[in-house]
């Protein structure tokens, strides 16, 4: 579980290239049941698309990313928190809860995959009415 809380504390304070020592470089990522236009939507793997991953959050002015609670051990984590953020291309908001699901192996993160509670919410934040 330590690797997955010094994962989160690296994205806190911004830390992405201290986040990328801690993944495999074939790391597999997606974020489910989210769509375009929301450009972190799906799958990536391997390290340079983790790092897509991070550049496309920066569509995002984010208020409040939290934590709440932790679950697992071993080799498979749960992480459950919330999530308050402003897309900068539309100006709307989105607000809800995510479960992040963190698999280790070797030490490494070796795979993440993220749920929101409403992911049809985050789709409409990121399109445009007009």
């Amino acid at each position: 579980m330590e690797v997955v809380k010094d994962g989160y504390a690296k994205f806190s304070v911004g830390d992405i290239a201290g986040f990328l020592d801690l993944v495999h470089d074939d790391m597999e990522w997606e974020v489910h049941d989210v769509t375009a236009p929301v450009p972190f939507a799906g799958h990536l793997s391997g390290k340079p698309a983790v790092i897509k991953f991070f550049e496309h959050l920066k569509s995002f002015q984010i208020f409040k990313y939290e934590v709440q609670a932790f679950y697992g051990k071993g080799s498979e984590i749960a992480a459950v928190g919330q999530l308050d953020a402003k897309t900068l291309t539309t100006g709307k908001e989105y607000h809800g809860d995510w479960l992040q699901v963190w698999k280790i192996k070797d030490g490494k993160i070796a795979s993440w995959d993220e749920f929101y509670q409403n992911p049809e919410n985050l789709v409409a934040a990121y399109t445009d009415d007009a």
